[in-house]
């Protein structure tokens, strides 16, 4: 059976739009309310932004403007707590002000967000779980329908309880991971199809290998699941081999 019948078939019967995982509504929230001149909001104020959060990419809210003294303000997010953080600052480290924890907001319009951004996003946050080694947040990625994994001319489809097993007593993290040169291709408003390669190193002091990457996500129960992986599979990599 070719990838293509596969993919195809895995799609189907997908479930309703996403709510809002990529939290761009969250920022157009607490973007309305910031300014060069600062924020009258009364947000609650830290002592700094939490430690596992200074590695995470930003969003931007709002630029410094043209001005001395502006302020910039960009969002982070606390994707496992359900939380926002925005940093205010002028240019300078005595000048940063950090507010939060603020609340996760939703979209008015549901489908607002759109499938490649939550793809996108998708595909970030798991490779942050991948390299924190949390086995449960892995697991619950897999579509409860089961999955699809390919590797060469050998394919397996495994249910979602047996899968949640493996992450939970048999799975080792890697020690280095990251993906390469990932590519995104919309197959209509419930799937996605994302191609590229993983880099990995499962030893201290091992070389990375990298080997080619395939994963089709699919909207089940409001939310980004996968529904089959290939090539190099975080769950799998021997496939890689056979």
């Amino acid at each position: 059976m070719s990838l293509l019948v596969l993919l195809a078939a895995a799609a189907a019967g997908s479930a309703p739009v996403d709510p809002d995982p990529a939290w761009r509504c969250t920022a157009q929230h607490y973007g309305a309310f910031v300014s060069p001149s600062g924020t009258a909001a009364k947000w609650p104020v830290l002592k700094a932004l939490p430690e596992r959060l200074r590695k995470k990419r930003s969003m931007l809210l709002n630029t410094a403007g043209a001005y001395a003294g502006g302020k910039s303000h960009v969002m982070y997010v606390d994707v496992k707590a359900g939380s926002a953080y925005v940093e205010q600052s002028a240019g300078t480290l005595d000048s940063i002000v950090i507010f939060g924890p603020l609340p996760k907001i939703a979209c008015a319009d549901p489908a607002a967000t759109d499938i490649l951004d939550l793809a996108h996003f998708f595909m970030d946050t798991y490779a942050e779980d991948l390299t924190a080694g949390d086995r449960k947040a892995l697991a619950n990625r897999y579509s409860r329908r089961g999955t699809i994994f390919i590797g060469g001319e050998w394919k397996e489809e495994i249910g979602f309880d047996k899968l949640s097993n493996e992450y939970a007593k048999s799975w080792k993290p890697p020690v280095t991971f990251r993906w390469q040169d990932l590519a995104f291709e919309k197959l209509g408003d419930q799937s996605v199809m994302v191609t590229g390669g993983v880099a990995r190193s499962d030893q201290a002091g091992l070389e990375t290998t990298s080997h080619s990457y395939a994963v089709l996500l699919i909207k089940e129960d409001g939310e980004l699941r996968i529904r089959m992986e290939s090539g190099a599979p975080p769950a799998r990599p021997q496939l890689s081999r056979r």
